[in-house]
């Protein structure tokens, strides 16, 4: 499954300004039930021509993450006694001291799953692979949750994209038909004439009841 089927879209994605306070991370957290907040700002890019190397004179604004901020970013800063207004820079990861996890919308999930591991983190940002600017986040929630799914869908495979199942994993050969049942009038060919003493006994009798 890539990335860009599970990960949280960036509208969907609670994120403030570098100038915002930990007051406010923390006011967002409480409000919305979350435990991580992106933080962007706001770049003007130019756009360049097909040729890749001239521009067209336009440009466009998008939203470059700069870090993100836990609620373990919060217990260290408590512990730091942090002042409660200052920008929330001073308490987000993907500063110099510790660089933003980052990966794409085409990234597999072990991909994503792998850098959590990597990094002992919760989250990694999500960035366009053309631009770098934010397009959502993954959580270790959301690449558990895939496995779920995946385990529930066996034996069938999922959509890389989309999600939905739609390959069998293994086709069954079709089975060779059973061979004619011995014919005696005076005793007739039923269930009750099998010993059940192997496993291939129960598949006779119930090739005999019209179970193919």
């Amino acid at each position: 499954m890539r990335v860009s089927g599970f990960m949280i879209p960036k509208e969907k994605v609670i994120s403030v300004s570098p100038t915002d306070t930990v007051r406010k991370v923390m006011d967002l957290m409480i409000e919305f039930g979350i435990g991580a907040i992106v933080v962007i700002r706001e770049e003007t890019k130019i756009i360049m021509g097909e040729d890749g190397k001239t521009h067209t004179g336009e440009t466009m604004s998008l939203p470059m993450p700069m870090g993100i901020i836990t609620k373990s970013d919060i217990m260290k800063a408590y512990a730091d006694k942090v002042d409660i207004d200052a920008e929330c820079t001073t308490i987000m990861t993907g500063d110099s001291a510790q660089e933003l996890i980052t990966c794409v919308p085409s990234d597999d999930r072990d991909k994503a799953a792998s850098l959590l591991e990597k990094f002992h983190t919760h989250h990694v940002v999500v960035v366009d692979e053309e631009h770098a600017h934010f397009v959502g986040l993954v959580s270790s929630y959301d690449i558990a949750a895939e496995c779920a799914k995946d385990d529930r869908a066996w034996p069938y495979l999922r959509n890389e994209e989309t999600g939905e199942i739609e390959i069998k994993v293994k086709e069954r050969k079709p089975r060779s038909p059973p061979p004619p049942a011995p014919f005696h009038p005076e005793k007739p060919t039923t269930i009750e004439n099998h010993k059940h003493d192997e496993f291939t006994t129960y598949m006779d009798d119930l090739d005999l009841m019209g179970f193919q």
